[in-house]
């Protein structure tokens, strides 16, 4: 036995249930409370735990048996008070956590009061925000009208006509656009800008087509006179040959000067001249880095018929 167990005074089990019966709740479910649960138990148990009983006959098997009732009766008592006990509390918890949420609510409903006018503000700025965005989506797409290429594909004549149409009925009021009505009239612009210049090339792709067959792009020499020539000249250069369009294209390229003689009536200033505006026209249509001698062909060639380069002019001849 325990020197705990020595201190503790047996109990005798019908007294224990009697106990228990009478015994307020606060003081048996204390947890360190003088007549606590556990130390009903510790006193029941020191009061039969001792006791000898000879199971070889009738009455020691009986009395065994009549001692572990009791003991289950004094665990019925204290089972019951506790059930009581919890009965009790669950019953008050239930308004507790009603009024835990009434009480929560109260706060979170001031707090949404409080925080409405700034989530008005958020709300319209955000409203705004999106309108902006919308706009400015519809000025690009508007913009991307008058792209000549679509997915990689160059678009024809009646396409980009149809596009032009398009663009030119696009209808820009300042009630729609508000303060992004100078960026929608500068992409319409720009849009048919773009648009127009992809219908002058499509006018001279069958032209620029003929020329590139005629014309050696590698920088050799021309084909045979009976077929189409072009040659590039300034407005000086009225008769006689002329720097050859290849020459142009190699020098406008970087690469180093013609090895030909020029001719007689065509001034170094001139030719250096010939040079800068084939560079430019490159520089205007924005050629990437590795374009192909064949997509500046192209490019010199269309804006010397659109006129974009005033010191040459293009001459056509069998």
């Amino acid at each position: 036995m325990s020197s705990t167990a020595q201190q503790i005074a047996p109990l005798d089990p019908d007294q224990a249930v009697v106990m228990v019966q009478d015994m307020p709740d606060a003081h048996l479910l204390a947890k360190n409370g003088a007549e606590s649960a556990e130390k009903i138990y510790q006193q029941v148990r020191e009061y039969a735990a001792p006791q000898v009983f000879d199971i070889e006959t009738d009455k020691g098997r009986k009395n065994l048996k009549g001692l572990v009732r009791r003991v289950g009766s004094v665990k019925l008592r204290i089972d019951e008070k506790f059930k009581a006990t919890v009965d009790e509390l669950e019953k008050s918890i239930v308004p507790m956590r009603a009024e835990r949420s009434r009480i929560k609510k109260l706060f979170e409903d001031f707090q949404d009061e409080l925080k409405e006018p700034l989530d008005e503000w958020e709300q319209k700025a955000q409203d705004e925000a999106n309108q902006v965005q919308v706009l400015r989506d519809r000025i690009n797409a508007i913009r991307a009208m008058g792209d000549p290429i679509v997915d990689g594909r160059e678009l024809s004549k009646s396409q980009l006509l149809s596009n032009k149409a398009k663009i030119e009925a696009v209808d820009l009021t300042s009630d729609e656009f508000g303060a992004l009505i100078n960026d929608a009239e500068q992409a319409k612009a720009i849009a048919l800008r773009s648009v127009q210049n992809g219908i002058a090339a499509a006018e001279h792709l069958a032209h620029v087509q003929k020329l590139r067959d005629d014309v050696d792009i590698d920088g050799g020499d021309a084909q045979p006179a009976d077929t189409l020539q072009a040659t590039l000249k300034t407005p000086q250069q009225s008769s006689g040959s002329a720097q050859s369009v290849s020459d142009i294209m190699a020098e406008s390229m970087g690469a180093g000067p013609s090895t030909d003689q020029p001719e007689p009536d065509v001034t170094p200033e001139q030719q250096v001249q010939c040079r800068r505006d084939a560079l430019a026209v490159m520089m205007a249509f924005n050629l990437p880095e590795n374009a192909t001698r064949e997509d500046i062909f192209k490019q010199i060639i269309s804006a010397v018929h659109k006129g974009a380069v005033p010191h040459m002019r293009m001459e056509y001849s069998r």
